[in-house]
């Protein structure tokens, strides 16, 4: 069966560290490399071929050379290639990169006794991974896609190198995780509430007594109450809770206002994505990704497919987006 391919996707904003405000991205690009507009000189009018050249070669030889790592030294990637496309405002390509900073043993399959060979902890163990970022000049607003794996992945690494890059020239980028709408809608109509979460703060000392005097005096206290051994469709747990909100009076959770409810949801095949309960859930499932993305006989994608993939996934982003070319 192999390894299941999933992909994250962010939308992020820019701003400049000194003024505060969201900024085009073609503004942000003319301010670290300069005016480059065409003999027309229209406001748009920029040559985004050169600012995209530029913001690849920049990205890609941050770290002369060598694996960038992250704070906690665990993992570590590199830009493998990249190609621009200006007239889509996209930059994609394949980084390479995993584990580093522990010492691991290479074993056959058959063989759990003798050690074929060892990674040592200045080593990465390295695996490809696709990446896009669509960064349209005339918009406050990009995407960032990055391919991985649901058992490894340096999606976060990757995230924040591009964080590093915008720090670096005076800019801070701000992400938020984006799953399409079709993707939510298919994940929702195909899932089951397993577990429900009901959290409460800012007890009074009376209740924070009531369970154990030792609580008393600790404001802060939280109290979680965790539901399970149950299976509900969506729509019938919706309209059951809210016709019966559940009641611990103990705890002062005297209706569904009084706490935060979380469920989790779970489809068919065992997928699971948690998220506070209403009617007008936004549930951010794991995007998993058919095995026909992967290169024959092999478990990496194909860059020829997964580039035609994600451009239909960008194309429904932007028209989430409400996004209008000028």
């Amino acid at each position: 069966m192999g390894h299941t391919l999933k992909l994250s996707i962010y939308s992020f904003f820019v701003n400049d560290k000194k003024r505060g405000k969201p900024i085009n991205l073609g503004d942000c690009f003319s301010t670290i490399y300069g005016k480059n507009e065409s003999d027309t000189g229209d406001a748009f009018d920029y040559d985004y071929n050169e600012y995209l050249r530029l913001f690849g070669l920049d990205v890609s030889d941050m770290a002369g050379g060598q694996f960038l790592e992250n704070v906690e030294a665990t993992k570590a990637m590199a830009i493998e290639s990249y190609s621009i496309f200006p007239k889509s405002f996209v930059v994609d390509g394949m980084i390479k990169g995993g584990l580093t900073g522990i010492d691991q043993d290479i074993y056959k399959k058959n063989n759990s006794i003798v050690p074929e060979s060892k990674i040592d902890k200045t080593k990465v163990a390295s695996l490809p991974y696709y990446f896009k970022m669509w960064l349209p000049i005339d918009s406050q607003v990009g995407i960032i896609m990055v391919q991985s794996f649901t058992e490894t992945g340096v999606t976060s690494l990757f995230v924040d190198v591009i964080k590093k890059y915008f720090f670096n020239k005076g800019f801070n980028l701000h992400t938020h995780v984006h799953v399409p709408d079709d993707v939510k809608e298919s994940f929702k109509n195909r899932s089951e509430v397993k577990q429900i979460t009901l959290i409460k703060t800012k007890l009074s000392k009376k209740s924070r007594s009531s369970l154990n005097q030792v609580f008393a005096d600790f404001q802060n206290l939280k109290i979680t109450v965790k539901i399970t051994g149950f299976r509900s469709s969506i729509q019938d747990i919706i309209e059951n809770l809210s016709k019966n909100p559940i009641v611990v009076p103990d705890f002062e959770m005297e209706g569904a206002s009084s706490y935060e409810t979380v469920a989790v949801y779970e489809d068919n095949h065992g997928h699971q994505s948690s998220a506070k309960f209403s009617k007008n859930v936004d549930i951010t499932p794991t995007i998993l990704l058919d095995d026909y993305l992967k290169e024959d006989g092999k478990e990496s994608v194909d860059l020829s497919k997964i580039r035609d993939y994600t451009n239909t996934v960008l194309n429904t982003i932007k028209g989430e987006l409400e996004y209008k070319p000028l």
